[in-house]
């Protein structure tokens, strides 16, 4: 009895090798790569995998990662609740970009120009906030073409899906056009035309309540209506297109500002702002960037300067 228990003992341990064997699966190595196949035998020190493209494989069970610990099953509501809830991936609320673009030219003209952009973006429950610094200055022949330093501050509050409130802040002074220090602070609403993953289109009106310190005239102050309008483009998940328009109007022309050529003061004023931009990332901390601009201010008092034009590329770093 005691040899036919030890022969009914062997084959049952045969039969369960057997039945582990033959059996398709995927192992994890400590590296991190996937090893998928059939298991063909096993020892306590290594396993056996038919690969199908690179045949029969003996992987040292040390090789293999651990398997990781499985966590207690949640007890009640609450537990499943904070389980579902420490899932959810991190969304990223605030994020920034830096952009700095360079030009030098040398030979029949000497021509240096530097523009720096700095944004930052962040949302807040119904609340979106966006931050814009920027820098331009160039140089043409040893002469100072350009210097110019902006900044604005944004703030949209969702009113519901399609509505939403506005109030932007804005910063400005310009040595050419020689405005010592510009503000203005608008106040609106507006309305989503389009709001899905690759289009968004907004536009809005608003007051604007305009400050101006220029050099050789008074201090100026006027309050314009404004119309504004963004739109954005998502072509892929490394190419995105921005635009952006607006114009700020008044029939009775900014306070106290007078013509170069007359004693009058200029009737009506009205500013109007365009750009638009290609962001290309290289990597996910690089992008490339194109962007049209196009100013055309009317309080400016000489007639030359109150249109300006500029197209820039630049290297920026995203984070």
């Amino acid at each position: 009895m005691k040899g036919i228990s030890i022969k009914m003992t062997a084959a049952g341990l045969a039969l369960l090798a057997l039945l582990a064997t033959g059996r398709a699966g995927t192992w994890v190595l400590a590296n991190g790569d996937r090893l998928t196949g059939e298991l063909v035998g096993e020892d306590p020190a290594f396993i056996e995998v038919q690969h199908p493209q690179l045949g029969r494989l003996k992987v040292p069970r040390t090789a293999l990662r651990a398997p990781e610990p499985v966590a207690p099953k949640p007890a009640g509501k609450e537990e499943a609740t904070a389980a579902v809830a420490s899932a959810k991936p991190d969304i990223k609320k605030w994020k920034g970009q830096v952009e700095l673009g360079y030009v030098q030219q040398s030979g029949a003209r000497d021509k240096e120009d530097i523009s720096v952009r700095l944004q930052i973006e962040g949302k807040e429950k119904d609340s979106t906030y966006r931050g814009t610094a920027r820098l331009l200055q160039s140089e043409a022949d040893g002469k100072t073409v350009t210097n110019r330093r902006e900044a604005d501050f944004r703030w949209r509050y969702d009113i519901n899906k399609r509505l939403f409130a506005q109030a932007l802040t804005t910063y400005e002074s310009d040595e050419i056009r020689q405005l010592d220090m510009g503000v203005e602070q608008q106040i609106g609403g507006g309305y989503r035309l389009v709001d899905n993953p690759r289009h968004k289109v907004n536009v809005g009106l608003g007051a604007v309540i305009q400050y101006l310190e220029r050099a050789h005239t008074d201090e100026q102050t006027a309050v314009l209506g404004a119309f504004f309008q963004d739109y954005a483009y998502q072509w892929n998940s490394r190419v995105k297109l921005v635009q952006e328009s607006s114009l700020m109007i008044s029939d009775t022309g900014t306070l106290n500002v007078k013509s170069a050529l007359s004693s009058a003061p200029v009737e009506g004023s009205y500013r109007m702002r365009f750009n638009t931009g290609v962001q290309s990332k290289v990597t996910d901390r690089m992008s490339l960037n194109v962007r049209f601009e196009y100013d055309y201010d009317r309080s400016v008092l000489d007639h030359e300067l109150r249109a300006d034009q500029r197209l820039t590329t630049s290297l920026g770093y995203i984070w």
